[in-house]
């Protein structure tokens, strides 16, 4: 049941994300994503205070954030996953976002 819930996830992903980095970053949802590539080409550890400060004119920035970290049948999309303080991209998505992220954004 959980490889399901996985692969459900990742499918969201796919369908989502594409959207997202084209859309020009209307979406709360897709200016975090933006914004987390932004800090992560820089190559230095990004915590989720770094990366609510360069979100901070957003409303709602941490109820959003949380969709994009939690499973969830009405989640955003889980593209972020958080080991200690630093966030990295979910690692079964990281290589699509990247790739995806390298061609439209």
């Amino acid at each position: 049941m959980y490889i399901d819930k996985i692969e459900e996830e990742i499918k969201k992903v796919h369908r989502r994300v594409p959207k997202w980095l084209r859309n020009g970053g209307t979406q709360i949802n897709s200016i975090i994503l933006r914004k987390y590539l932004q800090l992560h080409e820089e190559g230095k550890p990004i915590s989720r205070e770094r990366l609510k400060n360069e979100c901070e004119k957003f409303v709602n920035f941490d109820g959003n954030f949380n969709q994009m970290v939690n499973f969830g049948e009405k989640n955003h999309a889980k593209v972020f996953h958080i080991i200690g303080y630093r966030i990295y991209l979910w690692k079964p998505v990281s290589e699509f976002i990247l790739n995806e992220y390298n061609r439209k954004g």
